[in-house]
């Protein structure tokens, strides 16, 4: 590999419109607005998910209140010997 072709690296220059362009996009994105319609469906959506996990875990402590069958259901070892 020859280093004296990095000595002629130049500094890539950007068109002269480029910073206006980003200053658009970034003004765009922060305009993002979210309709009336769409914050109940996103608090029911975080309600229906609460209410499938809740009874997730009240139905798995219902049937298996022991640490041991949690193991073996998650298939660890709840013995602590190494041999």
């Amino acid at each position: 590999m020859n280093i004296d072709h990095l000595e002629k690296i130049q500094k890539a220059e950007p068109s002269p419109f480029l910073f206006t362009r980003i200053q658009q996009r970034v003004s765009e994105k922060n305009s993002l607005q979210i309709s009336k319609l769409q914050i109940p469906l996103i608090g029911l959506s975080f309600a229906v998910i609460i209410c499938i996990n809740a009874a997730a875990v009240f139905k798995f402590f219902k049937t298996n209140s022991s640490v041991e069958t949690f193991a073996q259901t998650i298939q660890l070892n709840s013995e602590n010997s190494l041999y």
